[in-house]
Order: structure tokens, then C-alpha cells, then sequence
């Protein structure tokens, strides 16, 4: 099925007849007012013949309910690659600002010392991961490793902004809870279930 951005009205109108028989049946189901809600979006966009104005930031303005979930091979190798190219940015920045800040105070010194030991933590677990994550996934949806594999993270109610709270928040809080049980949170997507960090983030990751 085509893509909701690139359907025409007369698609569209034959899908919200569709939805509309669908929700008549089952009108609790949120999912398809959420579709249903789009497809009526979309169709006064196309009546309208006006262009839908870019966001500042990345957000789910298109409906991506009908988009395919990425794989877990996907997911796993994007954090293989991930997890390798932050471990090397992080090494060598980590590396030269522990290096100038324990030259600024002193080499022999205990304040020196100290110096070098905060800013490698500092650097290592908050301004490396926010620089390697949390920007690009702001105004892209992907990674580096999420570019390679051709997926990327969408909110999952329409129009909801992926701003730099919820990536933190999905990031650095999500993954710590989906880590916490030999990995659990991450190895549900191998039985078709959303990882934990993505239910607690309402986000989800879709194959391009």
C-alpha cells in the first residue's frame, strides 16, 4: 500500500469508506480513529491543494500505522554499529578533555586527578550519548546506525513532536528499563511486541 503522503484523493476517499465500515463494527478501536482521523486530514489537504508546512523538528505529521515495523535484525545490527562508532567518539573526546583539564590543574595533583576522572564520566555517559543520539534523532528520526539499516523512530500518535524530552527520556530512561532483565525489553520485538523503551516513549521504529 502507498504511503498516505503520496496517495491521491480518490485513494484516499476509498479509504476512509473503508475505515468508516470498519469503525461502524468496532468503534472503540483507537487505532483505526487514529487512521481514520489521517485519512480525513489528508483529504482536506488534497481539496484544498495547499502544502503541508515542514516542522522544526521531526515528528509523525504522516500516518505511520500502515508503515512496516523494522526487524530485529535490523534493530540489533543499527546497534552493533551504534554502539561501535560512540565507543570510538567517545574514547577520543573523553580522551582529550580528561587530558586538558588534568594538564590545566596538574598532572601530580590530587585536584587534577579528580578533574580527569569527572569530566571522562561526564563525558562518557552524557554529552557524547546526548551529541550521538539525541540530536540526530531529533531532527531526523535516525542514527548513523539507523541510516545504514534504512529505519528510523516515529511517535505513534499523529503530529506528536519528537523533541529532545521524549528521545532523553526513550534514550537514557527507556533503554536503562528494557536493559534491566538480561535484555528483555529489547528481545520482545523478536515475538512481534514493541520494545519497552518504545511503549514507555510512544514511539515505535519503522523499516524506509
Amino acid at each position: 500500500m502507498a504511503k498516505l503522503s503520496e496517495m491521491n484523493l480518490e485513494q484516499v476517499e476509498a479509504l476512509i469508506t473503508k475505515y468508516l465500515s470498519k469503525i461502524e463494527l468496532d468503534s472503540e478501536n483507537e487505532t483505526l480513529l487514529r487512521k481514520y482521523n489521517s485519512l480525513l486530514k489528508r483529504k482536506k489537504q488534497l481539496s484544498s491543494n495547499t502544502s503541508v508546512e515542514v516542522e522544526k523538528f521531526h515528528s509523525s505529521n504522516e500516518d505511520t500505522s500502515q508503515e512496516k515495523d523494522a526487524t530485529f535484525v535490523q534493530r540489533a545490527v543499527a546497534i552493533v554499529i551504534d554502539t561501535t562508532l560512540i565507543g570510538v567518539f567517545s574514547q577520543i573526546l573523553t580522551t582529550v578533555l580528561s587530558f586538558g583539564a588534568t594538564m590545566l590543574l596538574g598532572a601530580a595533583s590530587e585536584a587534577g586527578l579528580v578533574a580527569g576522572i569527572a569530566v571522562m564520566i561526564i563525558t562518557s555517559f552524557f554529552i557524547c550519548p546526548y551529541i550521538y543520539y539525541v540530536i540526530p534523532i531529533e531532527k531526523t528520526g535516525q542514527t548513523i546506525g539507523k541510516q545504514v539499516m534504512k529505519i528510523k523512530i516515529v511517535t505513534t500518535e499523529p503530529g506528536e513532536v519528537l523533541d529532545k524530552k521524549k528521545i532523553i527520556y526513550r534514550e537514557f530512561v527507556g533503554k536503562l528499563v528494557s536493559s534491566i532483565i538480561f535484555m528483555a525489553g529489547y528481545l520482545v520485538v523478536l515475538f512481534g511486541k514493541k520494545a519497552w523503551h518504545d511503549n514507555m516513549a510512544r514511539t515505535r521504529v519503522i523499516a524506509l
